[in-house]
């Protein structure tokens, strides 16, 4: 499956990136409107993500050019705003995801949009699975046969992501990129912070997986040895 992701060049969310990769989509990245279009018009995607306030040519003006055009792409349009006479127009040519979002909305998008009607993806739901540990993309929550938990947002979007990355390791920069804090040392000493709570909600549900970090690198889920 082929994706199309336009965001603004210094917003491009690269975890995100990496995860919807290392979860078997081919993406390509762009990072304003004019690309996007050149893109969508040269390749046959599946789906296109585009983010509503690109430059040179707006998210809004980029989905009318291509419907314009035949182009009958699925669109998710990324947005920050309440709906305005530009979405009202799109609304029924595209779907929509308000900022922040977690990188399981994207792939609940993927897979409730794209994925119907397609063999390969027949088994496919909210839940997503490392060892005896469930998380459900669409309830936020973290799970074992045994026990149930919901997280605070932040460290469910870290689980989240530790959790689509399928044991690779995620730095610690791109874990407060998606949880919207700046990279300062204060903000990168949260991370630890938030992985120790995640380590003692994984021990309250009788994980069978833990939270592995290598240094200068950064944390990735394992099975307990």
């Amino acid at each position: 499956m082929k994706l199309l992701y336009a965001e603004n060049e210094k917003c491009i969310p690269k975890a995100v990136l990496n995860m919807l990769k290392q979860n078997g989509y081919t993406v390509d990245s762009v990072s304003d409107g004019e690309a996007a279009l050149d893109f969508a018009q040269a390749e046959n995607y599946d789906g296109i993500i585009l983010n509503s306030s690109m430059s040179k040519i707006n998210g809004y003006e980029v989905i009318k050019t291509l419907r314009k055009l035949g182009n009958t792409a699925s669109v998710l349009l990324i947005t920050d705003s309440q709906k305005n006479e530009d979405e009202k127009e799109c609304g029924l040519v595209c779907h929509y995801i308000k900022k922040p979002f977690t990188a399981g909305e994207l792939i609940l998008w993927i897979r409730n949009e794209l994925c119907i009607g397609d063999e390969k993806f027949s088994d496919i739901s909210d839940i997503i699975k490392f060892g005896n540990v469930s998380v459900s993309l669409r309830e936020r929550t973290l799970f074992t046969g045994e026990k149930i938990i919901a997280p605070p947002r932040a460290e469910y979007i870290i689980m989240e992501l530790l959790m689509l990355s399928g044991g690779s390791y995620i730095s610690a920069h791109d874990m407060l990129s998606e949880i919207g804090r700046y990279n300062t040392n204060a903000a990168m000493g949260l991370v630890w912070v938030y992985i120790s709570c995640l380590r003692k909600h994984l021990a309250y549900i009788g994980a069978n997986i833990e939270i592995k970090l290598k240094r200068g690198v950064g944390y990735a889920l394992a099975l307990k040895e």
